[in-house]
């Protein structure tokens, strides 16, 4: 699923599984820092892993998605098969954790 706007988001959680979020920082309404303090200050999404997209990789949007609760973080623009490489990662970590 996508969703292009932050305040959707949440709804979108709560209508579908989800094991992993790649959150924009830049979006319309909330943005991506906004949502994932609300995400984790929430019960039902607390747990839900997420993978910050930041612009150019400014440092210090990266200590704030990391402080506020992000797996990792892909800078704009990534390279070939950054995303796919970042997910995984995530993913296996998540499992991991969970056993």
């Amino acid at each position: 699923m996508e969703g292009s706007d932050g305040a959707e988001v949440p709804d979108m959680i709560d209508q579908h599984s989800t094991d992993l979020i790649l959150l924009d920082v830049a979006m319309p309404h909330v943005d991506g820092f906004q949502l994932l303090r609300n995400m984790k200050e929430n019960p039902r999404h607390r747990d839900i892993s997420v993978l910050m997209v930041i612009a150019k990789g400014r440092p210090e949007d990266l200590s704030t998605a990391r402080n506020l609760g992000a797996r990792d973080f892909i800078s704009k623009p990534w390279s070939d098969g950054e995303v796919e490489l970042r997910v995984g990662w995530v993913l296996e970590a998540t499992a991991r954790v969970a056993y």
